[in-house]
């Protein structure tokens, strides 16, 4: 094989398939430099839509830049509707609702932030050499268990005794109360009160889906968009965050005027201006866990690279992107680089080859042999 140094290499390829280093079953017969049908097939899945091996043709049409900003923009939208707008708006209802002592919301909203500060810098790392797809519908998933888990204390508490806990003044403090009733008043835990423990469970799961999202998730969408319209997809992603939590005060409000026990409603006798009215909280968090829940469905069938992505050239037999213009550093460990066998080449020797790609340097492009000559 012969080689050309012009600014960079060229190299021949037969059939358009890259050579590799190691010996397949297809050089044991003397056919030599030929990558095998499941190599190959391992670079298409790089770049296909899909889940595991269901990549249907029909599946690809969406395999674009603005399908991808759009799946981001629709997580970054279910995230804030559903952490920054339901859990907030919610939380004095909560907190009528189970007795809680006013200390315990403000724990209950701080163990979010608590966990995304702790886990964004592992998050972070990790993401930059994994698949950011399936990280970011990992995510969405743990996120919409923690929403299903606001909800479950709905289910498991019974029916809501307004006047039990209302309208029996022995148990309410009043300005004008007599010392003897004023006594029995406290800020304490009460019967309910430990469902805190599952709320800060919840609120966890909350954090651990949601740490990917403003990291890994603008990485992405940037990784795989043109230099030109970056600026362009970030701003729609900030503008979707802003919007969820918007959308969460207005559709939470909707439901607080709706009694808890739905299908008691009839039943009530007071009005949602009243101290002990509890509304339909429950609900906004069933909405937030199915959203989170079918968010994930596409945004885990996206590839780690675009077909087509004009930003960056890849190795494809390494699933790996460099810059044209600067050479910045390139995953070169990736798995499917395993067989190249090219340790200890990672100077940076970029090759063209005949099929239009860039390559790291002649042995990851899969040259057995180069004979160069400078010009």
């Amino acid at each position: 094989m012969e080689t050309e140094h012009s600014g960079a290499s060229s190299i021949d390829f037969e059939a358009g398939e890259a050579k590799t280093n190691t010996t397949t079953k297809d050089e044991e017969n003397g056919v030599n430099g030929v990558v095998s049908k499941d190599r190959d097939d391992t670079v298409e899945d790089s770049l296909t839509c899909g889940w595991f091996n269901i990549r249907p043709s029909w599946l690809q049409r969406f395999n674009k830049a603005p399908w991808l900003a759009s799946a981001i923009s629709a997580l970054m939208f279910v995230q804030g509707l559903t952490v920054n707008g339901f859990v907030y708006i919610n939380l004095s209802t909560i907190e009528t609702r189970f007795g809680f002592p006013s200390v315990a919301t403000g724990l209950l909203v701080s163990t979010y932030d608590l966990t995304v500060v702790m886990l964004i810098t592992f998050v972070s790392y990790f993401g930059a050499t994994r698949n950011k797809a399936r990280m970011l519908g990992i995510g969405a998933v743990i996120m919409g268990c923690g929403s299903l888990l606001w909800a479950v204390p709905h289910f498991t508490t019974g029916l809501y005794e307004y006047d039990t806990a209302y309208e029996d003044k022995t148990t309410l403090c009043y300005p004008q109360a007599n010392s003897s009733i004023s006594t029995d008043c406290d800020d304490g835990w009460h019967s309910l009160s430990y469902y805190f423990i599952v709320f800060v469970f919840a609120q966890i799961l909350h954090g651990i889906g949601a740490s990917p999202i403003y990291t890994v998730g603008y990485a992405y969408c940037d990784e795989n968009v043109s230099h030109r319209k970056s600026s362009w997809y970030t701003g729609i992603l900030s503008a979707f965050s802003i919007f969820g939590p918007t959308t969460g005060f207005l559709l939470g409000a909707i439901f607080l005027s709706i009694w808890t026990d739905v299908m008691y409603a009839d039943e009530v006798t007071i009005t949602p201006d009243d101290p002990s009215w509890v509304g339909a909280w429950w609900i906004v968090f069933l909405i937030g866990w199915v959203l989170s829940w079918i968010i994930a469905v596409p945004m885990a069938a996206f590839p780690p690279i675009l077909p087509g992505n004009i930003s960056a050239v890849y190795i494809t037999r390494g699933g790996s992107s460099m810059n044209t213009n600067t050479p910045e550093p390139v995953n070169l460990t990736h798995p499917c680089n395993d067989h190249c066998n090219c340790a200890g080449t990672e100077t940076y020797s970029p090759v063209c080859g005949s099929n239009g790609l860039v390559y790291f340097d002649a042995c990851y492009a899969g040259c057995l042999e180069t004979d160069a000559e400078e010009k």
